[in-house]
This record gives C-alpha cells, structure tokens and sequence, in this order.
C-alpha cells in the first residue's frame, strides 16, 4: 500500500500543458500527471500530446523506461533513506538494492514460486495439419522460477480417454485445475483430431525450472484443422 501511495497521480490541474487535451476527458489528468512527472514531452512543437496518434515500441519502452528513473527509483530511494521509514523498520528490512531485485524478478518472471503455492493457467495450439501422425509440441511458460527442478515424471496429463501419461493425482477440473506438491497437472478443455496427449519437462536443463511441454499427434489422415486446449496447475513443494 505505501509503493501505491508513493506512485500514484495527483488528482487535479489547474492548467493543461497541451493543446488537444482538453477539460473533462478520461484521460485528462493522466497525460497531466505524465508531463508533470517526466513521462512524456508531447509530440511535434511539444505544444501537443497527439492524442489519437498509435504509440511505437520505442515510444512504449521509452515511457516504461521515464516511470522507472524519475518515478519509481526516486520513491524507493526516499524509501529506504527516510528517517520515518527507519522508525518503522522498514529500511532495516529492505535494502533498495534488494526491492530494486525483487521488483526486476517480478516482472521477467525469474521470482521462484513460494513453497505450498498454485499457479494455473490457460492455453492452447492450433494449426492446419497436413501429415497423419504428425509429432506436435507447444510450450508453456510459468509465472516464476519451481524451487525444484520439474522432471518427466513431475509434468502429466489429468487422466482423459487420449492422454498417454494419465496421473491419478491430478484430482482437479478444466476449470478448477489442482496439482500436488512439486507436479504440473494438464486437463484437457478441448481437441480436435489431437490423440496421444503426453506431459514433457523442458529438454533444456537450463529451463527445467521455467517452462514445460504439451505434446500430441496428428489423428486424421487428410488436411484439416487440427488443435489441443488445455488449462493446467503446478503446487509448489
């Protein structure tokens, strides 16, 4: 709650700093706050905010990049120096260097997952198939680092008529996935001329602790649309 309240916009302007963004629009006070604090410079003569124009890659990166020097790393240095965040205990707690790492694991999604904790989630591959048994295999990126290595026998389909590698323990649904400690459980939602449906650690050592594979065959001996969607579950051990 304090990093929100150190981060969050002012609630009103007197004046605007450019010409096309005018009173009472929803984005009004947002682009105030963003010239106020750095963000962002206008556009042309800096006179206008080219509202409606579409932002580049380099203009998106260049904002995430102005939020983190002169919104984010100045707040957590008043943070951690602040003789009212000593009292509290909490620069004795938390370095910035060690919120800065925390906050950068966050986001690339290197943060290993706490012990006891699920995550699930959705996905799916579908394509035009146009060999009979043909081997497919589609990735599936966790949210955070396992605190153990996943392995071909941690990594299985919920049992299901076309799964090879069916998993008793996999007591969960499509819509409510589970997994016991240190598994992922796949639960099939959907499938079209997909047969053989295999759970798979990463081949990559490196990325055993990361992501994980869904494998199937093509089951249909002509072209056709063909396509596998699943939801899935990992506990943390």
């Amino acid at each position: 709650m304090l990093a929100l309240a150190l981060l969050a916009p002012a609630t009103a302007f007197a004046t605007h700093s450019f010409t096309d963004v005018p009173d009472g629009q929803f984005y009004t006070e947002a682009v105030e706050w963003a010239k106020a604090n750095g963000m962002t410079t206008g556009c042309g003569d800096r006179t206008a905010f080219c509202t409606n124009d579409p932002v580049t890659r380099a203009e998106n990166i260049t904002f995430a990049k102005r939020y983190d020097d002169f919104v984010v790393q100045p707040a957590l240095t008043t943070l951690s120096d602040s003789a009212a965040a000593n009292s509290a205990g909490v620069a004795n707690t938390y370095t910035k260097a060690e919120v800065d790492a925390a906050v950068l694991a966050a986001m690339l999604g290197t943060a290993t997952i706490p012990s006891g904790t699920t995550v699930t989630g959705r996905d799916g591959w579908e394509f035009w198939a146009t060999e009979d048994g043909d081997d497919m295999w589609f990735p599936i990126q966790l949210p955070g680092r396992v605190p153990v290595a996943l392995t071909e026998l941690t990594v299985n389909f919920a049992p299901h008529a076309s799964a090879s590698d069916p998993e008793v323990t996999c007591t969960g649904s499509v819509a409510v996935p589970t997994a016991p400690a240190g598994n992922v459980c796949i639960y099939t939602n959907d499938s079209e001329h997909a047969a053989g449906f295999l759970g798979w650690n990463s081949f990559e050592p490196s990325f055993d602790d990361q992501l994980f594979y869904v494998n199937f065959d093509v089951d249909i001996a002509v072209p056709a649309d063909v396509w596998l969607r699943v939801s899935w579950a990992y506990t943390a051990p």
